[in-house]
């Protein structure tokens, strides 16, 4: 069973993707696995927290891009 909280876990780690997928493999990997653990509410949670953490920390840089700019 898993204790741990997404903020001690890698977030791509919880979707068994690297850092550089695209938004659409991201959000299959996050489909596929929820799909998968669709039971078991606890690991739905960190799979839901995972990919909510990707989104921001992208749309985080995506800001931080266009402020540079």
């Amino acid at each position: 069973m898993i204790l741990a909280t997404i903020s001690c876990l890698d977030p791509y780690k919880v979707l068994n993707i690297d850092e550089e997928v695209s938004d659409n493999e991201l959000s299959s990997a996050y489909k596929q696995l929820t799909k998968k653990y669709k039971k078991n509410e606890h690991i739905k949670g960190l799979i839901q927290e995972a990919y909510e953490e990707i989104i921001i920390e992208r749309s985080n840089e995506a800001v931080e891009i266009e402020a540079v700019a």
